[in-house]
């Protein structure tokens, strides 16, 4: 299982990348996804960020919902990270 899932991150990673013009949004998100699942919070938290901000660089290859999935996935693993990290 954790093989396929280190598979399927490198494919979700290259796809993030888009072609030429612009990111693939939801390969963005499903990199973040696999990257916690895989004990990466700080990897996944960036590859989060860059799926919720796509709109802003590459409006053409944004999509409503998935922002808006990646903006709350994004407020909720940060919230998280924080709550983890911060003593007290």
């Amino acid at each position: 299982a954790e093989v396929d899932k280190e598979l399927a991150l490198k494919y979700f990673v290259q796809a993030s990348n888009g072609d030429d013009e612009g990111p693939h949004q939801a390969s963005l998100y499903n990199a973040g996804r696999l990257l916690l699942e895989l004990n990466d919070a700080a990897s996944s938290l960036a590859y989060i960020r860059a799926c919720a901000t796509v709109e802003k660089n590459y409006p053409a290859y944004e999509t409503p919902a998935q922002t808006k999935t990646c903006k709350d996935a994004y407020e909720l693993l940060s919230n998280q990270i924080m709550t983890k990290t911060t003593p007290g």
